[in-house]
């Protein structure tokens, strides 16, 4: 094929890189050009060698004489990034895209280029990714500090003779003075170094993975911004690190938000909802991480979005920044409060209010892990009993309350729990969800020809009359991300079905509980 010639031939490439700007490459191949898009990959080179979590880069060039719309990369068949040319109908393009490698073994990278008719071209290497090597720690040195004694217990030391000269004589060995010729002595004991000092907090920004600066948003959308960060220091994130608004535009409607633990040397994504404002404009908010005691720490995170059209958003004066002071310190277990539901008892459909009073003494408040201010309330809709707890937390020190909200006369569908999954992949998976009140999590699973890709999902539950849909983002770390609808009917509990967006095209996405048989029809557009 034309691209394998391409990969043995780099002159050759370079030359037909250049003549397809000119609309043809007959001088280098003697044929006429080409319909599809030329593409070719330029790093890795076919049989490449990784280890396991290393970050892979392709880097790649297409040519078409009519444009190319975008790049495509996938690894083993299944989606992982799409970068769309910058302007269009451009005739060249290089783009950088990379993939996490998951697992050993041999692995297919395929580049995919479509020019502005919608003709797609491919290329691909193997790579071989190998099993991360065991590391043997090495023993930490002991380094030791010598006691010092006095020297007037210590027997003298006996000086040398100087060599003999023509004009002078030696006189015989004495005693040289201790201060003048004995060193610092180490005794027969040696002293350790105390423990090794505090460790370092530190974190650094690696990518944004959903909602790049300069997004565009319709008014009043509802989105999740996530960040891929690293912990880059020596102190591990527990479970009372959280990530806190700085300034700017606050999108979220809270300031803080607890986050994954987090070994040094690891990376984590750190996602918070958000909603576009109503008003068109430009939009920019800023956050960090936080410890246990409220210190800031690390690099900032920030949101930029242009709500409504361009032009709209760049005549827009942009809201003036606002500043968060850290909070002040606390003291102990956090004071007294109150936490109360109105009315406590519901029918499915109906919604209840959760209501707190303010919190002392504290550095953070926390409604079913999501960070709140205090007081507050809250508007809930549950599809079934639902205990919602608020947490209040000084350094390590907390605080619980919980309500519960009973929902009566129905017996309402519930998204929760253990489901095999079945959504366009080479064979089917299981993924589990998690319902607190209308919030919706889950793991998102995708067989391929050799791994299984995994995620998270984030979503809100509504009640439809006929049963409950579900509405949010999926993520894949490292690879891609988008919107995605479920549907689980009231008549049959046990089967949902609907669809995601990979690269804007709609993908079925149905599941089913164990000793259930898959939904007949599984596709559901969004």
């Amino acid at each position: 094929m034309l691209h394998q010639f391409i990969f043995r031939s780099l002159g050759c490439r370079t030359v037909l890189l250049a003549l397809a700007l000119l609309g043809g490459v007959s001088g280098c191949f003697g044929a006429q050009p080409p319909a599809k898009p030329t593409i070719v990959i330029v790093t890795p080179p076919n049989g490449s060698v990784y280890s396991v979590g290393e970050q892979v880069v392709v880097q790649s060039a297409a040519a078409d004489a009519i444009g190319i719309a975008r790049v495509e990369l996938y690894a083993d068949g299944l989606p992982v990034h799409v970068a769309s040319a910058p302007v269009a109908n451009q005739v060249q393009f290089s783009t950088l895209q990379s993939w996490t490698a998951a697992s050993p073994g041999a692995h297919t990278l395929t580049v995919r280029a479509y020019n502005a008719a919608g003709t797609m071209a491919e290329a691909g290497v193997v790579v071989t990714v190998n099993e991360m090597p065991a590391q043997t720690a090495s023993p930490e040195p002991t380094i030791l500090i010598p006691t010092l004694v006095t020297l007037a217990t210590l027997a003298p030391l006996p000086t040398a003779a100087p060599p003999p000269t023509e004009t002078a004589t030696v006189p015989p060995p004495t005693e040289a003075p201790p201060t003048q010729t004995a060193a610092p002595t180490l005794p027969s004991t040696e002293t350790a170094l105390p423990t090794a000092p505090t460790c370092v907090l530190s974190s650094q920004y690696v990518a944004d993975v959903t909602i790049p600066d300069g997004a565009l948003m319709n008014p009043g959308a509802a989105f999740t911004k996530t960040w891929r960060v690293r912990n880059n220091g020596t102190c591990a994130w527990d479970s009372n690190f959280m990530i806190a608004f700085v300034s700017g535009a606050n999108l979220a409607g809270f300031t803080q938000n607890l986050i994954a633990p987090t070994a040094p040397g690891a990376m984590a994504d750190i996602s918070i909802p958000m909603t576009a404002p109503a008003s068109n404009g430009a939009y920019t908010g800023f956050w960090r991480l936080r410890d246990a005691n409220g210190q800031f720490f690390g690099t900032s995170l920030s949101v930029k979005i242009l709500v409504g059209s361009p032009t709209a958003a760049a005549t827009h004066t942009t809201v003036p920044p606002t500043v968060v002071t850290p909070p002040s310190g606390c003291s102990g277990t956090p004071d007294d409060f109150a936490f109360t539901v109105s009315p406590a008892t519901i029918s499915a459909g109906q919604t209840a209010t959760l209501s707190w009073s303010a919190i002392t003494n504290a550095n953070g408040a926390f409604l079913d892990g999501q960070g709140v201010s205090t007081p507050g309330t809250r508007q809930v809709t549950p599809t079934q009993t639902t205990t919602y707890t608020l947490e209040a937390r000084c350094g390590t020190n907390t605080r619980t309350k919980t309500v519960t909200v009973d929902v009566t006369g129905v017996s309402a569908p519930s998204f929760g729990g253990h489901w095999n999954v079945r959504n366009g992949g080479t064979g089917d998976c299981t993924g589990d969800f998690t319902v607190l009140g209308n919030s919706f999590s889950g793991t998102f699973c995708r067989k391929g020809n050799t791994i299984t890709q995994t995620g998270s999902l984030q979503g809100t539950i509504q009640n439809v009359g006929n049963g409950l849909k579900v509405t949010g983002n999926y993520t894949i770390p490292g690879a891609t991300n988008g919107t995605f609808s479920f549907l689980l009917a009231a008549a049959n509990p046990n089967r949902f079905r609907g669809s995601f967006l990979a690269f804007g095209t709609p993908v079925e996405f149905c599941g089913w509980r164990d000793g259930a048989s898959p939904p007949g029809t599984c596709f559901l557009a969004p």
